[in-house]
């Protein structure tokens, strides 16, 4: 397939000529066949638990994805990630308790546990130069920061300062933490968030220490 994409590339030019856009429309359909099995069989898939003979199955399928070009490599990275997401999100959803900020640490705790498990069955699998484990965590931290702007947004008016400095610190903890793992990781992705929300005074803030 990669060679087939290299070629029509090269042929990019001419896709006006009929063989050559059958030849488009050919390979196209290989992708799309390939592309809807994979995705099938992963959507099967137990995150936490993967069976060997699976591990070994999709050690092989990612590296064909991986040819099949970076649009398709993206899009099975947002669905595994997007799978690892429903359980925290029956977990913290907006109608849950541990929804609200006073239990945002537990958020952390459940990222940890997912790279436990990630590192488990996931790490020999997937290309490193995916980076499949820090953009997961990225992902992570940019749908806790739009959690913490909406609870933040209800309450801006009566914040509770000390679960807000409670909150702040566990937060640049984590994400020192996230750090340490990632050297590439923005250490502010969150806190800055939190330390610079408008209605919180910064003084209420400066006497925070890890």
């Amino acid at each position: 397939v990669k060679e087939i994409n290299e070629v029509l590339q090269f042929f990019s030019t001419y896709k006006e000529v009929p063989k050559i856009q059958e030849l488009q429309n050919a390979a196209n359909d290989i992708t799309n066949t390939i592309k809807s099995q994979v995705f099938s069989d992963f959507n099967r898939l137990d995150l936490k638990c993967l069976p060997e003979e699976e591990a070994s199955k999709f050690s092989s399928v990612l590296f064909v994805l991986e040819a099949l070009g970076k649009p398709t490599q993206q899009e099975f990275m947002d669905q595994f990630c997007q799978k690892l997401f429903e359980e925290h999100d029956k977990i913290f959803g907006h109608s849950n308790e541990l929804s609200k900020l006073e239990f945002a640490e537990k958020r952390y705790t459940w990222l940890m546990t997912r790279l436990e498990d990630y590192n488990q069955f996931w790490e020999p699998i997937f290309p490193p130069s995916w980076g499949m484990k820090e953009y997961f965590c990225k992902q992570f931290c940019q749908k806790t920061r739009e959690v913490f702007k909406k609870s933040l947004e209800q309450v801006k008016n009566n914040i509770d300062v000390t679960l807000l400095k409670r909150l702040i610190k566990k937060t640049l903890a984590f994400e020192r933490e996230l750090s340490r793992l990632f050297s590439s990781y923005d250490a502010t992705i969150l806190v800055t968030f939190l330390t610079d929300f408008p209605t919180i005074s910064m003084s209420s803030c400066l006497h925070i220490s890890i």
